[in-house]
């Protein structure tokens, strides 16, 4: 897969993962707790566990992405 694909998906990854948790918590709370009242667990159970994976979703994207971008930088650098 060529490296801008992949950034592009890490990066929409992210952008979706941030969205929810950022967007539609502040602009569209029905919508927010719509999705956690469909799941069936308790609602701070759910929402509990749903900001964790969230956060991890987040960060390990953004680690992918600047592991990638880094590992190019390098790789162009020893090139010359």
């Amino acid at each position: 897969m060529k490296l801008s694909i992949k950034i592009a998906l890490l990066t929409a990854i992210l952008a979706a993962d941030l969205t929810f948790f950022l967007f539609f918590r502040t602009y569209l709370p029905q919508q927010y707790n719509l999705v956690f009242h469909s799941l069936p667990w308790s609602d701070n159970l759910e929402k509990t566990v749903a900001v964790i994976i969230g956060l991890a979703t987040a960060l390990l994207t953004a680690l992918s992405i600047s592991n990638l971008i880094v590992k190019r930088l390098f790789k162009s650098l020893e090139r010359g």
